[in-house]
């Protein structure tokens, strides 16, 4: 198997691994492309006036609901 490089685990790309999973828990969850799961992930970082990192932090630890992102608004 191929190994990720180094900079992937460190402590400083931590919040961007976070967003990595919050795309993909939007992508598995509502059906979405990673790119339209990376639109949604921004847009509720604006409306909610946080940064990107921090809302993905919130949906990986299941502090916000995948749902409050749906776009069909099935949440």
């Amino acid at each position: 198997p191929e190994v990720p490089p180094a900079w992937v685990g460190g402590i400083t790309h931590a919040p961007r691994n976070r967003v990595m999973m919050a795309v993909g828990m939007l992508n598995v969850s509502l059906g979405v492309t990673a790119e339209q799961a990376l639109a949604l992930l921004r847009g509720h970082a604006f409306a909610m006036d946080l940064g990107v990192d921090e809302v993905a932090g919130l949906i990986s630890e299941r502090r916000i609901p995948v749902g409050d992102l749906d776009p069909a608004g099935n949440g």
